[in-house]
């Protein structure tokens, strides 16, 4: 048996048990986050403005828009946040 957690999860909980090394966690993590967040920029066409974590608000996320006006949401991006505005 095993408990699985998600990477928000487990920022939680450490958050939660005031975790020592959890600002220094969180800004190479945030690094890696915003890698992967530019390149779904770039094959998408769209504007990536960094991701941050914030505790009970999402965990670690990410903010998309569009680069042009009038630009389409990417499917993938709208499923992720189907409730988010894109303008």
């Amino acid at each position: 048996m095993s408990k699985i957690l998600d990477i928000n999860n487990m920022l939680d909980a450490a958050a939660d048990c005031e975790l020592p090394e959890l600002n220094r966690l969180l800004l190479s993590l945030e690094k890696e986050v915003d890698s992967l967040g530019d390149a779904l920029a770039a094959h998408f066409d769209i504007v990536y403005r960094g991701s941050s974590y914030e505790q009970g608000f999402g965990g670690m996320c990410g903010s998309f828009h569009p680069r042009h006006v009038n630009q389409e949401c990417p499917d993938v991006i709208r499923t992720g946040d189907p409730g988010g505005d894109w303008d």
